[in-house]
């Protein structure tokens, strides 16, 4: 495994699911970590880890968060998951699921 100064920052996105809480708990105990998520504040508040309210959907935020905290590695776990409301929803869950990686790839 590398060094935590060789990978810098780790910016997850979706921290606040079951998979994005995962991902923060292991990470932070040995990398900076930004969590990111649509919720106001961290389901899991960890030490060494930041937390910031984020919409993938939101291209301008989404490349601010970037710039400004530069990671080295980022991991998407946001996604709509909610099959039911995607059905209902195709439209949002096409956004986020399609549009937000689409806006993560292009950042």
């Amino acid at each position: 495994m590398k060094s935590a100064e060789s990978i810098g920052t780790v910016l997850i996105t979706g921290a606040n699911g079951l998979l994005g809480q995962k991902l923060c708990q292991h990470l932070s105990s040995t990398y900076k970590v930004i969590a990111t998520d649509l919720h106001p504040q961290n389901f899991v508040p960890l030490p060494n880890l930041s937390y910031e309210s984020l919409d993938l959907t939101e291209r301008k935020a989404l490349e601010f968060h970037v710039r400004f905290y530069n990671p080295k590695v980022v991991i998407n776990a946001a996604a709509y998951t909610d099959v039911d409301g995607c059905e209902i929803n195709k439209d949002q869950a096409w956004a986020v699921n399609v549009g937000g990686v689409k806006n993560l790839v292009n950042v």
